[in-house]
């Protein structure tokens, strides 16, 4: 063996980077090979070991690694015959390592167009085209791409499901406990980039915002008898849509003195003032999309009334 017949040899996947010339990305997968000219390993038994100049170390007539960070390393390689008991280090190859995408990483990674998220269900009735997912099944997320090969370099995939959970990997699955709209994001990472991304994931029934409210009074008749004080009130929404609890207040100081349970209610409510008097009776809403602040207000009269029969019709 000598420098003529024996050396080394480095790239990385994409030809790039490698012995003739180039700069490799930080964290991208290189490949060193044990290269030779007139000259057979299979002679005899060989032994190849490799210094990477970074204080790490491989093995074998092909070795893979990658670096941490930006610079330039000297690769040893000694290649030893142990029957003979000669070694030889072949030549010293430069390796230079750039900041930035890797240089097999062309063109860069961008979120949303040449990298993305997809995801659907197993009947593809919903997916990030379109559609509701229901609560409690599986659904299949994958960091897609257009024009851009993950090969180019090692990569990491860090995903947050917008529920508090987490996972990595470039495909993942997970489902989803409870209906709701669900923001799910995902990083990738190359080492010389990081790129972050989001997708809309509908749970359950889409919701509906509530943009208007109203309700109605009417005297509160139990038995076919009208009650002294007592009215029902009774709300109503335009669009329709899923509201959780109406909110009261009568004006009258028993709101919130008496609790949720006579201040709130999922529909109609009964009330009985205390007094006589002129109120304005203020209604607003929660609903499942945030939307609050949503308020309707109407006047009412209270005078004195007797406890009186109303013929049943």
């Amino acid at each position: 063996m000598n420098s003529a017949n024996v050396f080394a040899n480095y790239a990385n996947n994409a030809g790039s980077c490698s012995t003739t010339g180039g700069t490799c990305g930080v964290g991208e997968t290189i490949t060193f090979t044990a290269g030779s000219f007139g000259y057979n390993y299979n002679c005899d038994t060989h032994t190849f070991a490799w210094n990477f100049g970074d204080g790490t170390t491989g093995s074998g007539v092909i070795a893979t690694h990658a670096y941490a960070t930006a610079n330039t390393y000297p690769v040893t390689l000694t290649i030893t015959r142990p029957n003979k008991g000669t070694s030889f280090q072949a030549n010293t190859v430069n390796v230079k390592v750039g900041s930035g995408p890797p240089t097999g990483c062309q063109p860069p990674m961008t979120a949303g167009a040449n990298v993305f998220i997809v995801y659907s269900n197993a009947s593809s009735t919903c997916s990030n085209t379109g559609g509701v997912c229901a609560p409690n099944e599986p659904l299949s997320f994958l960091a897609g791409s257009f024009n851009y090969d993950y090969n180019c370099a090692a990569h990491t995939f860090s995903w947050t499901y917008g529920d508090g959970n987490t996972g990595s990997g470039k495909s993942v699955s997970h489902t989803y406990a409870s209906p709701g709209p669900y923001t799910v994001s995902l990083t990738i990472a190359n080492g010389g980039q990081s790129v972050t991304m989001s997708s809309n994931v509908q749970v359950g029934s889409p919701l509906v915002a509530i943009n208007t409210i109203d309700f109605t009074i009417t005297p509160w008749i139990a038995n076919g008898v009208i009650i002294p004080n007592g009215y029902k009130f009774t709300p109503s929404s335009d669009p329709a849509g899923s509201v959780t609890k109406y909110s009261w207040n009568f004006e009258d100081g028993t709101c919130p003195a008496l609790g949720d349970a006579a201040c709130t209610s999922t529909g109609e409510i009964i009330h009985i003032f205390p007094t006589n008097a002129n109120y304005h009776i203020t209604l607003s809403i929660k609903t499942p999309t945030g939307h609050e602040g949503v308020t309707a207000v109407h006047p009412l009269e209270v005078v004195p009334s007797r406890r009186r029969s109303v013929p049943h019709t």
